[in-house]
């Protein structure tokens, strides 16, 4: 009895912990958002700088608005696949001699599309004519080796001070971020600037089959990557958020030269770019060098394509798979995107169910008397921000335990939301626990920066990130109801399951 009583203490301080914390100060006392300077180069590339002299260093990220969801039918993976192409240098970076390199990359291309062709005829492809063909593209492309270096630019990055040089591609977005001294953001934007304007896409079939690999190793070979793509295909029946940002295996192999270009002219624009720098830097002479380098960069349109709406569900979607693998599920509800007010509520949700050990889901499933998941998680906003998206929540079922009973708890969690007011303790610590994350990795350059660039390129400003604590703040007990009863709804959910085979 006198455990039990101890547990409970424990238990109540350690919910009380993020009310007694202190907030990081720094970014609270600045008033962090309205230090955010926004400018517009002359070629329409958006520019957000963020002064901070800590340190001698400097945060630069570039993001694309192209992402996954701008991928034709027929061509996924190519947003994903151009990130990868645009480590390979310029006619300036790598190349040992251009135009020689220039004659070579054209019968390269020649041959790897005449060798695309005969395997795109599937079982009447003229094995002998591929063979041949193989072996002169693999002559030409050793040849071609002599006239350029390979990982030149990052080559180049490592040897000026560089930490976390990298790239990611989203359902929505394409980001190039790295880290440097404050005296090196002029060779930062003479080298990105000709990467963004002219890139050479050498390597393309070894590279186009790293990517086809990285599919293998991630998605197909990881059981939580198969599910996710379940969970995908049955949430999205029109929308092409449906659509894995890796690609279809055979859409990955089918991606061509001439096609990539396309692609690149499509979305690389000045008007598609934001370019976000946070650090040790004087706002006028970073504006004067990116309008000197990136300025120059000429205007083209934008193509957009239409996006199909994704209706409303009419009735539950369950789908199965069946793996040699542990048991796993996710439940999803069409909600929409920020900036609409019910976004804001999800967040306080989120946390209210699966943020710390103290949040409700992992109370009741895993830190039970008779706990029945290995671990739960919710992430509201899955699996992009620029369209509506889904809330999810995703369990893994301890051995012994059955889905049909996580099932049932995660649902009797939901009818809490549903029926209960939620106290204003618990509402307290939960927007306690979101204002500390918030204020803990603003702390950093890098982090500050990767928001930034995250919410400008998907949504053209920072407006969203810069109230979002404010907001989150305006969330009330009747909004956490009212916002369970509108979605967490049997016609309104998507189910997807691993089940042990």
């Amino acid at each position: 009895m006198k455990k039990r009583k101890l547990a409970i203490i424990l238990l109540s301080l350690l919910m009380a912990l993020p009310m007694m914390l202190p907030m990081p100060s720094p970014l609270e006392a600045d008033n962090w958002a309205d230090k955010i300077s926004k400018h517009t180069l002359t070629n329409g590339i958006r520019v957000f700088i963020y002064e901070r002299p800590t340190s001698p260093t400097v945060s630069l990220y570039i993001g694309i608005r192209v992402g996954a969801v701008d991928d034709e039918e027929g061509r996924t993976g190519a947003a994903h696949f151009l990130e990868h192409l645009l480590f390979k240098g310029t006619a300036n970076i790598g190349s040992w001699d251009f135009a020689k390199e220039q004659e070579l990359l054209a019968q390269i291309i020649a041959v790897g599309e005449e060798i695309d062709s005969q395997r795109a005829k599937g079982a009447k492809a003229d094995k002998g004519l591929i063979a041949t063909a193989s072996e002169e593209l693999n002559r030409l492309i050793r040849e071609h080796s002599r006239y350029y270096r390979s990982g030149e630019l990052a080559r180049i990055y490592a040897e000026n001070g560089a930490q976390d040089l990298n790239a990611y591609t989203s359902k929505d977005i394409t980001v190039y971020l790295v880290s440097l001294p404050k005296d090196k953001i002029d060779l930062w934007a003479r080298l990105e600037a000709e990467r963004m304007s002219a890139p050479i896409f050498r390597e393309f079939y070894a590279e186009r089959d790293v990517v086809a690999q990285e599919r293998l190793q991630r998605t197909e070979g990881l059981p939580e990557g198969r599910l996710n793509e379940l969970l995908g295909a049955i949430a999205f029946l029109s929308h092409p958020y449906r659509r894995p940002t890796i690609g279809w295996k055979d859409d990955i192999e089918a991606l061509n030269h001439v096609y990539m270009q396309r692609h690149f002219r499509n979305f690389y624009t000045p008007e598609n770019t934001f370019i976000t720098v946070v650090g040790d830097v004087q706002g006028d002479e970073v504006m004067a060098l990116l309008e000197e380098h990136f300025g120059k960069i000429p205007p083209r349109e934008t193509s957009r394509r239409r996006i199909v709406e994704e209706p409303p569900p009419a009735g539950e979607r369950r789908a199965e798979l069946l793996l040699d693998a542990n048991e796993q599920i996710i439940i999803g509800f069409p909600k929409p995107t920020l900036p609409h007010r019910d976004n804001i509520v999800f967040e306080a949700i989120e946390a209210i169910l699966a943020e710390g050990r103290s949040s409700r889901l992992h109370r009741r499933l895993v830190e039970s008397e008779n706990p029945l998941a290995q671990g739960v998680s919710a992430t509201n906003g899955y699996p992009g921000i620029r369209y509506d998206n889904l809330f999810c929540i995703h369990a893994t079922p301890l051995q012994g335990c059955s889905l049909a009973e996580v099932e049932k708890a995660i649902y009797a969690e939901l009818a809490r939301l549903q029926d209960e007011d939620i106290a204003e303790m618990e509402l307290r610590k939960i927007k306690n626990q979101k204002r500390f994350s918030l204020l803990n990795r603003l702390a950093s350059n890098e982090g500050l920066a990767s928001l930034i660039s995250f919410y400008a390129t998907a949504t053209g400003d920072t407006a969203y990130l810069a109230t979002y604590l404010q907001e989150l703040e305006k969330v009330t007990a009747a909004d956490i109801k009212r916002v369970a009863r509108s979605y967490f709804r049997e016609s309104n959910r998507i189910v997807a399951t691993i089940r042990k085979r």
